[in-house]
């Protein structure tokens, strides 16, 4: 299973637990030089999507939620999650969706899936893989900043500032203050690496998240 990573616009937060997220853009080449075509989707939403879940971090044992709706627009992939907030780690990421939106920030995702057919070929002037067919397993909220080579040293030092945010007014069970401090501490390192990062390397948001009732 390969996954590739979001950053996510929250425009709005009720209390449901019901999120509205564009999990993949169609026709942008991606930091991995793939490009997610429009009928990519297709067989999954054909198929039921029914065992497509909502995870957290890629971890089958940290289950979300599952899909409600799922259609691909002109823009990318559309799909509507319930989550269950009768569990603890769903109640904990929806307060942090409704936190990060209320500091103007906010949350990366990732998706889990399988290349079912493929194309080499040329876009704007780069050799890229156009992802015509994909089998989609999963759509992930990630805990902080998802995998990517060409993320700045500003990166870190945002979430270094979000997680100060968020230990000090935030109010978490022990286990996931543990995780924040954990997190903390590592990024603190990532910022002693000598390897030069410019800021032009920034990347740019690629899907659209939204929340509804």
């Amino acid at each position: 299973m390969k996954t590739k990573d979001f950053k996510s616009k929250v425009t709005g937060v009720e209390e449901k637990g019901i999120v509205e997220i564009q999990v993949s853009a169609f026709g942008n080449i991606d930091s991995y030089g793939d490009v997610m075509t429009e009928k990519a989707f297709n067989k999954t939403i054909k198929d039921g999507f029914k065992r497509v879940k909502h995870l957290k971090d890629h971890s089958w044992n940290l289950l979300l939620g599952l899909p409600l709706e799922m259609e691909a627009t002109k823009d990318g992939l559309r799909v509507v999650s319930k989550m269950n907030l009768e569990k603890e780690l769903a109640r904990e990421t929806f307060s942090d969706y409704k936190f990060f939106a209320e500091e103007g920030r906010t949350l990366e995702h990732s998706i889990g899936y399988k290349e079912i057919k493929t194309e080499k070929g040329e876009q704007s002037g780069e050799e890229v893989l156009f992802l015509k067919e994909v089998q989609l397993f999963e759509y992930s909220t990630l805990n902080f900043m998802g995998a990517n080579e060409k993320t700045p040293l500003l990166g870190i030092k945002s979430e270094l500032e979000t997680i100060e945010l968020m230990i000090q007014k935030g109010n978490f069970s022990d286990e996931k203050c543990k995780i924040l401090l954990e997190k903390y501490n590592e990024l603190k390192m990532l910022l002693t690496d000598p390897q030069p990062q410019s800021v032009e390397d920034e990347p740019k948001p690629n899907f659209i998240f939204n929340l509804i009732s």
